[in-house]
């Protein structure tokens, strides 16, 4: 005969029951519904921008005073104008991880934009600056892109820490331009040699001063990229030292400056090393060190890279040299510890860098021919920005249009004679 199950029991057993359902709701269900909610509302805003998107074009394309009303309903989010750069966006925070990037139709999707650059709203065969400072070269915008030739601009965006860069680059001629970002300002930076070229004698300098670094072996340049050796780097590519006579030699630098730092990687070590000497100080990966020797040297503003001070020859591979010529802080180092290595020669994203950092971003090519566009700075945070840029049209209106149901009006107000762009105007009907 079988026992009976005790009331006590029988309570324990659902009580467990009950709370093995509910883990499972918070910890599956819930989850699920929060991905499928963030997709609706992606979807949502997709399908709203387009909409959007269709009426500014139909009236961009009419006489002054035509208009279009259109309804757009909001679950969650907000939308905006940005009359400035001349794009429309929606912003919202996910309630999950879901974080889909790219392109689908006329949208950009972006995961954390805390900056974007769009180069569209700055007026044909213009320059971009403000914001963005020239440090030399010839600078113009070009079809909506920032086109940079034999130069290096840069902008302050200010302290940010977990970011990633972004940006669409597209060579023209000469070298790779290139998108970094230094914690502290360009005009600190004496030289800065990527040794990304991965071909020739010589190797230019990134900094906006424009000291060429050429490639020897012994007492003569070296011919057909022979010496030192072209190879793969921490970042890109990299020269390789034989230790007995390669160097690369850079003219005419007047201060040494206070702070020296590259990576290196010795012949019968395959360990990439991060070192900086700032003012005496040795800094290995990013922290304070030792038992590292910088080959570098530096006489009567000449500098030496593939020899240190001892007068040994380096045997190895050597990338990404930099010289400062000031000081820096122990976080600046361990700043650029992370930077160094995250930035971009071609169109796409950098990992995401921890340090928080007083950010100067920089584009450059200093023997070439690039054109910039879709520059960005995000973080890791569940904000996201869907966004359609214009290049023919001048957006105006303040309009911020949160959750809820809208009448929006879309009218063309008339030329813009100085850009030669209709004006768009948004507003709430």
């Amino acid at each position: 005969m079988k026992k009976a199950v005790s009331p006590l029991i029988s309570f324990v057993l659902t009580i467990l029951l009950v709370s093995a359902a509910t883990t499972i709701v918070l910890t599956v269900i819930k989850p699920a519904f929060d991905s499928m909610s963030d997709s609706g509302v992606v979807n949502e805003a997709t399908q709203n921008l387009e909409l959007m998107n269709s009426a500014i074009k139909q009236v961009a394309s009419e006489s002054q005073g035509s208009k279009r009303t259109i309804t757009l309903t909001v679950s969650d989010g907000e939308y905006g104008i940005d009359a400035t750069k001349d794009f429309i966006y929606y912003n919202y925070t996910t309630k999950t991880d879901f974080s889909p990037q790219g392109i689908i139709g006329n949208v950009r999707l972006d995961k954390s934009p805390v900056f974007i650059e769009y180069f569209n709203n700055y007026v044909e065969n213009s320059n971009a600056s403000p914001p963005w400072t020239i440090k030399n070269g010839t600078w113009t915008i070009t079809s909506g892109e920032y086109s940079g030739q034999n130069g290096v601009v840069y902008y302050n965006f200010g302290t940010v820490n977990y970011f990633s860069l972004e940006g669409r680059i597209t060579n023209k001629a000469g070298t790779n331009g290139e998108i970094f970002a230094l914690p502290v300002s360009l005009d600190y930076l004496r030289l800065y040699l990527t040794f990304d070229e991965n071909s020739g004698n010589y190797s230019y300098d990134y900094s906006g001063f424009n000291k060429t670094g050429t490639l020897y072996n012994g007492t003569t340049i070296c011919s057909g990229g022979t010496c030192p050796t072209w190879t793969t780097g921490k970042s890109d590519y990299a020269l390789q030292f034989d230790g007995s006579n390669d160097y690369v030699n850079v003219t005419s630098l007047s201060s040494m400056g206070t702070t020296v730092e590259l990576w290196k990687k010795t012949a019968t070590d395959s360990a990439w090393y991060h070192l900086v000497n700032s003012s005496g100080t040795l800094y290995v990966n990013g922290v304070a060190g030792s038992g590292q020797v910088i080959p570098i040297t530096n006489s009567s503003g000449t500098v030496v890279i593939g020899k240190d001070v001892s007068g040994n020859y380096f045997n190895g591979t050597i990338d990404e040299v930099k010289i400062y010529n000031r000081s820096l802080s122990d976080n600046e180092v361990k700043a650029d510890y992370e930077l160094g290595i995250k930035k971009l020669s071609s169109t796409g994203r950098t990992d995401s860098v921890s340090a928080s950092t007083n950010v100067y971003l920089v584009l450059a090519n200093p023997n070439g021919n690039t054109y910039f566009d879709e520059v960005k700075i995000k973080t890791n945070k569940r904000s996201m920005m869907l966004s359609i840029p214009y290049l023919n049209v001048d957006l105006n209106g303040t309009a911020r249009i949160p959750k809820g149901s809208y009448q929006l009006t879309v009218e063309n107000k008339g030329l813009n004679t100085a850009v030669n762009k209709p004006i768009i105007e948004i507003t709430i009907a």
